[in-house]
């Protein structure tokens, strides 16, 4: 959308039929979703590296194998708002943290 000479991205949210289609596993900095149906079984497998997770699921086990996942970044269980921020949280904070490694360099001479 072009609104006064900006261009502004709307929340888009996709149907993938196959979990190896390309935007199956894509997060972008805009809201931005895929749905793919995937066995229970196979999902924590399938979900690699994310910032945010949210799970709808009342599944002691399943929410358990979440908790459990090195890959999550941050696990919404229950219809948390992605929006909804607490500061205490170490996923939170500035957003530059998360896009760009930190470096520290020393020269001599």
């Amino acid at each position: 959308v072009e609104v006064g000479g900006c261009t502004f991205l709307l929340p888009t949210l996709v149907w993938c039929e196959d979990p190896d289609h390309p935007l199956a596993n894509t997060e972008l900095l805009f809201p931005f979703a895929a749905v793919v149906e995937v066995p229970r079984a196979e999902l924590p497998a399938r979900l690699g590296p994310t910032l945010v997770c949210t799970a709808l699921t009342a599944d002691p086990g399943f929410r358990r194998e979440l908790l459990d996942s090195p890959w999550i970044d941050r696990l919404n269980l229950g219809p948390v708002p992605t929006s909804r921020l607490s500061w205490d949280q170490p996923h939170e904070g500035n957003l530059f943290d998360h896009l760009y490694r930190r470096r520290a360099v020393q020269a001599c001479g």
